[in-house]
């Protein structure tokens, strides 16, 4: 009597992400499974800690950083013969600077100092003037504003002219001249 030997077809695991290219400003990611082989099941793997069981699943990547992650789709059939694909997904740096036009240094802990705020900043330096082109502060930490003294006496209540060069993640060199009114 013969044998009789049953050949399922395999799962041919394929999916898109979308959007992509993305940056920080945009994490969240939109699967599309496009298996081929009549797949039942799907297990996800994001390049993280976390996983997912769903067909075409949304996943938001950390955002405190770029970064590049090995996706994995294993897709399965009712024969258990597993398809697997990978694809890399990468979340790109971005740039953003912002300078706000005044500030009130009165110790309340809200809008005490003056101080460019972004996202991408490599290296930063901030000189602050006086009306008459006196330099009164100078800064290569972006974390420490200016507080509105000199040599610690509080400075006038009146409009400030400053400069500030950034560096970007990008290496670009970006130059910004302002003013900022100091309001008691």
């Amino acid at each position: 009597m013969p044998a009789y030997i049953n050949v399922y077809q395999n799962v041919i695991a394929d999916f898109t992400a979308s959007p992509q290219p993305t940056t920080i400003f945009n994490t969240n990611l939109t699967f599309t499974d496009q298996s081929t082989g009549n797949p039942t099941s799907w297990t996800w793997y994001f390049g993280t800690l976390d996983s997912s069981q769903v067909q075409n699943p949304t996943y938001d990547f950390p955002s405190d950083v770029a970064a590049c992650y090995d996706v994995i789709l294993v897709a399965d059939n009712a024969y258990n013969c597993p398809g697997t694909d990978t694809l890399e997904v990468c979340i790109d740096p971005e740039f953003t600077v912002f300078f706000p036009n005044a500030f009130t240094p009165n110790q309340d802990n809200t809008n005490d100092g003056f101080i460019g705020v972004g996202e991408g900043i490599l290296k930063y330096e901030m000189w602050i003037f006086d009306r008459w082109g006196n330099m009164i502060y100078y800064t290569d930490d972006i974390t420490k504003p200016w507080d509105g003294t000199i040599q610690g006496q509080p400075c006038q209540i009146d409009v400030y002219v400053w400069k500030a060069n950034v560096v970007d993640v990008f290496n670009k060199k970006h130059k910004f001249i302002g003013h900022v009114s100091l309001i008691r």
